[in-house]
């Protein structure tokens, strides 16, 4: 017998157990609150409408069904849902328990668009624990306008359909903060533990969802659940779980990109395209609406206001997220997505807290701006080769591949440039990038169909993050007769400054 053989499927375990436990206590404490749930007719029909309308926006809108393909680390995680390959040790590219997760499930669900198909049911739990979220803090009309905007929000669309370990934390994270915000309003042990169970699995799917203990910490001090010591005892259980998931994440070995955060940090804080469409200035006076002071009681007809202390755990959890994923050599929209939900949220408050005139107004402006979002996403939802050639300007030259200009040229196909290749990230650092710039007298980059479509190996992030660091003059589309590929090959001009590259518009 192989030795090796023999001890893989202990090690395999001694990673994975914290998560299991994990996600028995969520199980039990699922049930628990299921006990005493009770659903009207008019909440049922609702949440059928939210449920029927992201699913047609994930699995049709976006033509999930028909072009999706398992790219990259989603092909492993294909190969343990089919049993092709056993869970291993794992790690921040294969965490455990997806590993296990995904192994399991493929002894129940057949075919190879299960993992689709859970990454969609997942985004549906993360849609109605959202707006449960923001119903309990910020009414009943905040939980509809949430999940409004977030069957429409097109960077979650997206991650709805792929096995990638986005989904399934993201969903695990929301209903870990809304067990939180229910324990401190109704003081039931039963939501700090699913609190607790939810968020150690959470963390043990993907680690810097961690991140969501923020918001749940600033709840906490503003309304401790009673009896405290019991409901701390179960959220301090929860943290330790969380712990131990990550512990073998990240020994031996360390967290992806260490020794490069304080590098990475400034090139990328600036850069607020991952947080599209909350991405933009005009969310600025929003977030000051949402925290002008509600008027005295003594005026109110309704609720009018918001909960400042409420809008202080959403914004936090918001801008930390993007601040400490900004310090990720390779930040990107699946990073920011936690941050997006929490803007969501929170613009769901505001129009909540509006008279219905201007909240109507304000939501149609919202709705038209992730609309136009969303559209540009589906068309470069795995988008093909014809489809990305469709876009290359016409007013520049045509080359075969073989007579490109002889220069250093940024590309990852060897049609291209063969065995010397090199990636986005050999641009990162300027001397690196200077010394390129010096072995030929110019620097290129020939962008491709990769770098311009939606994809979960989302090297498409890593383009825009050039295209803020470097002017892009077009010289030539190169083609390649045999294979139909093409790419645009573009002059890297002198590297801009950190706040301009900032500020520096990008279209493509």
């Amino acid at each position: 017998m192989n030795p090796e053989a023999a001890v893989a499927p202990v090690a395999a375990w001694t990673t994975a157990w914290p998560a299991a436990v994990a996600a028995l206590g969520l199980l039990a404490a699922l049930l628990l609150c299921a006990r005493r749930w009770r659903a009207s007719r008019r909440w049922l029909l609702a949440a059928a409408a939210v449920v029927l309308a992201g699913l047609v926006v994930r699995l049709g809108w976006l033509p999930a069904l028909q072009a999706h393909s398992y790219d990259g680390h989603e092909a492993d995680y294909l190969d343990l849902f089919l049993g092709r390959r056993s869970p291993d040790r794992g790690g921040t590219v294969l965490y455990p328990a997806m590993q296990w997760g995904y192994w399991l499930a493929g002894k129940v669900l057949p075919g190879s668009r299960g993992p689709v198909l859970m990454a969609a049911a997942a985004s549906m739990v993360s849609i109605g624990a959202a707006a449960g979220v923001a119903g309990r803090l910020f009414g009943r009309g905040a939980a509809g306008w949430t999940a409004l905007l977030l069957v429409l929000y097109g960077n979650h669309a997206f991650w709805s359909s792929s096995a990638y370990n986005v989904m399934i934390p993201l969903a695990l994270s929301l209903v870990c903060l809304w067990g939180v915000v229910r324990a401190t309003q109704d003081g039931a042990l039963r939501f700090s533990l699913l609190a607790a169970c939810a968020g150690a699995l959470a963390v043990g799917t993907r680690l810097e969802v961690a991140v969501v203990g923020l918001p749940v910490l600033i709840l906490l001090l503003a309304r401790p659940p009673r009896p405290l010591l019991a409901h701390l005892g179960l959220l301090a259980g929860g943290a330790v779980f969380a712990a131990l998931t990550a512990w073998p994440l990240v020994y031996p070995g360390g967290l992806p990109g260490e020794g490069e955060r304080l590098f990475m940090w400034p090139m990328n804080l600036g850069l607020l395209d991952y947080l599209a469409p909350w991405g933009g200035l005009w969310v600025l006076p929003l977030v000051v609406i949402a925290l002008l002071p509600a008027p005295p009681a003594r005026h109110r007809v309704r609720a009018r206001g918001l909960d400042r202390r409420a809008v202080l755990a959403l914004l936090a959890w918001a801008l930390v997220t993007h601040v400490v994923m900004a310090s990720f050599d390779d930040y990107g929209y699946r990073h920011a997505l936690s941050a997006g939900v929490a803007l969501a949220m929170l613009c769901g408050g505001v129009l909540a807290s509006w008279r219905r005139g201007p909240a109507v107004v304000l939501a149609a402006v919202l709705v038209l701006v992730e609309v136009a979002d969303t559209a540009e996403v589906a068309r470069r939802y795995y988008a093909s080769e014809e489809a990305f050639l469709d876009t290359l300007p016409s007013n520049v030259e045509r080359l075969p591949v073989a007579e490109r200009p002889d220069c250093t040229v940024i590309s990852e196909d060897r049609r291209v440039v063969g065995e010397e290749q090199l990636s986005h990230f050999n641009l990162l650092d300027p001397e690196e990038s200077a010394r390129l710039r010096d072995q030929a007298g110019c620097l290129q980059w020939c962008l491709d169909l990769q770098d311009w479509r939606w994809s979960s190996r989302s090297v498409r992030d890593r383009a825009l993050r050039l295209a803020h660091l470097y002017p892009l003059e077009p010289l030539a589309v190169l083609t390649d007769d045999e294979s139909g590929y093409a790419c645009l090959l573009v002059e890297l001009g002198a590297r801009r400054g950190t706040l301009r590259s900032w500020l520096a518009p990008v279209r493509w």
